[in-house]
Parts: structure tokens; C-alpha cells; sequence
């Protein structure tokens, strides 16, 4: 945008999509993943607006291969603010990704939170 000048933009809404506040959250922080010998436990926490429905917990190799997962039980959304979290266990894969994976068709605020590099 150029500095002291109004600038306008006209947008058009091509396709509606879910609002930010009804949609769920899972988020995975790497202070959350703790090893120990060759399994992860990950904590999970529930940051959204709305319950978030189970998913699943899932490790790669550092070439793309899956090599464990788990199971992340449904979580309620923290609307009391108090947290919601779930600890999962799962094999450790050294230089891989752990990574949140949620099925159906309901989208998350956001997606940058959903995945870990392991060292």
C-alpha cells in the first residue's frame, strides 16, 4: 500500500465457509512432546470454540513414512478456560514429524499448530 494515500479493494465472497468461532482447534507445541527411551507421550490441548472430535496422533519417519499413531480422544472446547488436554502415546521416530489429523469435513482455526519436527 503506498504511504498517505487511500487505497481500495473490492472483494467478492466466492464461497462461504465456516466461521472462525464454530469451528474446533488441536493444537500440539513441541515443549508438549516428552521421550522417553523410543516412545512420545504428546500432550493435546483443545484450543477452539467448539468440542473438538477424536483424531488421531500420527508419526513419521523423516522420509514421509508412517511409522505409529494414536488416538486422540474427543475433546471439549475450553470455553470455562480451564484446559482441555489429552496425553497420547506413541513410538518415537528420530528426525521425523508427529502431526494432529482430524477426519470429516469440519475445518480447524487453524492448521500451523498440527505438527511437530522431532530431533
Amino acid at each position: 500500500f503506498a504511504p498517505h494515500q487511500t487505497s481500495t479493494i473490492e472483494m467478492k465472497l466466492v464461497t462461504k465457509g465456516v466461521a472462525y468461532w464454530s469451528r474446533p482447534d488441536l493444537g500440539i507445541d513441541p515443549e508438549d512432546v516428552k521421550v522417553s527411551g523410543g516412545t512420545m507421550k504428546v500432550t493435546v490441548h483443545s484450543l477452539g470454540s467448539v468440542d473438538a472430535p477424536a483424531a488421531s496422533l500420527v508419526v513419521r519417519d523423516k522420509p514421509g513414512k508412517i511409522v505409529g499413531t494414536g488416538s486422540i480422544p474427543a475433546l471439549k472446547a475450553p470455553v470455562d478456560l480451564v484446559p482441555k488436554t489429552a496425553v497420547v502415546s506413541v513410538p518415537y521416530a528420530k528426525g521425523g514429524t508427529v502431526s494432529i489429523e482430524m477426519k470429516g469435513d469440519l475445518p480447524e482455526i487453524t492448521l500451523m499448530n498440527n505438527r511437530v519436527e522431532l530431533e
